[in-house]
């Protein structure tokens, strides 16, 4: 019987969660394409130099980097709202000329 009382209180908890306005109003995004060289691989996390940008988990490469590497990073940052701060979309080796 305990568990039939936990499971109506959660329910009217999300009901009326239903009704509840968002905060923040609706996200914007600002698409950008950015080169930036890796400084540094630790586990799972690249970073680049002198915290030009936040350090990325190893899945959004197609390849693995390497320190040195120059990479053109694109993806989209929030410029209004509460959402997600940063998307990436696609990350590419800069090939040495």
């Amino acid at each position: 019987m305990p568990n039939h009382v936990a499971i109506t209180a959660m329910l009217t908890l999300l009901a009326g969660l239903q009704g509840c306005a968002k905060e923040g109003g609706p996200c914007h995004y600002q698409t950008f394409s950015e080169q930036h060289q890796i400084t540094d691989i630790n586990g799972n996390n690249v970073s680049f130099e002198a915290g030009a940008f936040p350090t990325i988990h190893l899945q959004h490469f197609n390849q693995p980097p390497h320190i040195g590497d120059n990479v053109l990073i694109s993806g989209k940052r929030i410029v209004q709202g509460s959402c997600t701060p940063l998307m990436i979309t696609s990350i590419t080796a800069i090939q040495a000329e």
